[in-house]
C-alpha cells in the first residue's frame, strides 16, 4: 500500500437522526440482574507469547487463529499480531510525530472484509491504514493517512474518541458532543446519530457519563449490532445498524452513577468519586448473537466473572474464574474467548485461553 494522506473534506449528503427514536423513560438501574443466573466455574489457561506485553488496551480477531493485539507500551509499534497459541507474526504502527506515525492511538479497528487495520490516533483525529496481506506476508508497506476535519461536520465541536469499521466501507466516528456517532463514508456524511440516553438533566453531565474514558464500544462481525458501555455506573444501549442507520433498541443500568467533575474542564467532565467508587464495564466484546463482558463493582471478585448478554439486553451466562482475573477481553468466531489478565496474586499480567 503506499503511502497517501486523505484530508477529508466531508459533503454532508443525509442526515438520518435518531431523534424520533429518542427514550424519554427514566433509566432503571437494577443491580440484582447481575446474579439471577447462576454462575459456571471455568479456568484458564496461560498462553505463552512469544512476545512480552505491557498493558494491552484491546483484542481484536482477524480470524479464528489470529489476533490483533493494541499495546502502546512495547517497543516501538503500538499493534501486535499474534496466533492463538502465542506465538507473534509482526507489529506495526510506530510511535512517533511524523507522517503516518501515532501520537496518542486509542483503538484499531478491522475492516468488514478484512482488508485492512486501521489504528486511530485520538490526539491527531486521523487512522492510519495498513493493508492486512501485506503485514500477515511480511511486506514493507508505507501507510495510509485518512485525517478528518471536524469542522466540515455540522455542529461538531470536538474530535472523536473512537472509530469502528461499520459496513460497506463506512467508518463510524463516537465523540463527547452532540453528534454523539457520525457514519462517514469516503468524504460523505451518511448518519450522524444525536441521541444520549437521559442520565442526568445536564446536557454536558450526560454526555460525559456516556464517553468517560471514551466509552466502551463494540461491533458485531456482521455489523449489524453494536454495544456502548460506560465504565461509571454500568449502562449499557444496544444499537441495530441497518444500511448504516443506527437505531437504538436497548438500554440498561445496574448502579446509578456516581461521580465528581474534574476540576476546569471544559465542557463537564465526570470522573470516578473515591468515596465511592461504584463502577461499571471494564471490557466488552460483541459477538454474532450476544455480547461479553466484565465490570467492575462494589464486590472486587467482580472482574473475575465473564457475563453473556444477548441482544435484549438478558443476562444469559456468568463464568468465573478460578484463577485469574480479567482486564481485557475478545472472542473469535467460534467462541473462544481470550483475555489478558492477572494472576491471582495481581502481580502479573498475562494471556489467557477461557477452558470449561
Amino acid at each position: 500500500m503506499g503511502k497517501s494522506i486523505n484530508c477529508i473534506g466531508i459533503i454532508l449528503v443525509a442526515f438520518l437522526f435518531a431523534n424520533c427514536n429518542k427514550s424519554e423513560s427514566k433509566i432503571e438501574y437494577n443491580s440484582d440482574i447481575l446474579n439471577h443466573v447462576s454462575g459456571d466455574s471455568v479456568s484458564a489457561i496461560q498462553i505463552e507469547s512469544t512476545i512480552d506485553f505491557g498493558t494491552p488496551a484491546s483484542i481484536d480477531f482477524i480470524n479464528d487463529s489470529l489476533m490483533v493485539i493494541l499495546d502502546t507500551n512495547i517497543g516501538e509499534n503500538v499493534a501486535h499480531i499474534i496466533d492463538t497459541r502465542g506465538k507473534h507474526i509482526c507489529s506495526f504502527g510506530k510511535k512517533g510525530r511524523g507522517e503516518g506515525e501515532l501520537l496518542s492511538p486509542k483503538n484499531l479497528t478491522i475492516t468488514e472484509n478484512n482488508d485492512s487495520i486501521y489504528l486511530f490516533d485520538v490526539m491527531m483525529n486521523r487512522m492510519i491504514g495498513y493493508s492486512l496481506t501485506g503485514l500477515l506476508n511480511g511486506e514493507s508497506q508505507s501507510p495510509k493517512v485518512v485525517q478528518y476535519d471536524i469542522n466540515i461536520i455540522p455542529d461538531q465541536e470536538y474530535r472523536f474518541m473512537h472509530i469502528e469499521a461499520g459496513s460497506s466501507g463506512n467508518i463510524l466516528g463516537f465523540s463527547a458532543d452532540k453528534n454523539r456517532i457520525v457514519s462517514i463514508k469516503g468524504e460523505e456524511i451518511e448518519n450522524i446519530y444525536s441521541d444520549y440516553p437521559p442520565t442526568d438533566s445536564d446536557v454536558e453531565t450526560n454526555r460525559s457519563i456516556w464517553n468517560y474514558t471514551g466509552g466502551l464500544y463494540s461491533i458485531s462481525p456482521d455489523r449489524e449490532k453494536l454495544v456502548v458501555a460506560t465504565y461509571i455506573g454500568g449502562l449499557f444501549e444496544i444499537f441495530d445498524i441497518t444500511n448504516n442507520h443506527i437505531v437504538s433498541k436497548v438500554i440498561k443500568g445496574f448502579y446509578k452513577p456516581v461521580y465528581k467533575y474534574a476540576e476546569g474542564a471544559i465542557p463537564k467532565c465526570v470522573i470516578p468519586n473515591p468515596e465511592n467508587m461504584i463502577t461499571g464495564f471494564r471490557t466488552i466484546s460483541a459477538g454474532y448473537k450476544d455480547f461479553i463482558a466484565v465490570i467492575d463493582g462494589p464486590e472486587s471478585s467482580r472482574i473475575n466473572e465473564i457475563l453473556t448478554f444477548d441482544y435484549n439486553g438478558d443476562l444469559k451466562n456468568r463464568k468465573i474464574l478460578k484463577n485469574a482475573w480479567c482486564n481485557v477481553i475478545g472472542r473469535n468466531q467460534k467462541g473462544d474467548v481470550f483475555f489478558f489478565g492477572w494472576d491471582k496474586n495481581l502481580s502479573n499480567m498475562h494471556l489467557y485461553k477461557v477452558t470449561q
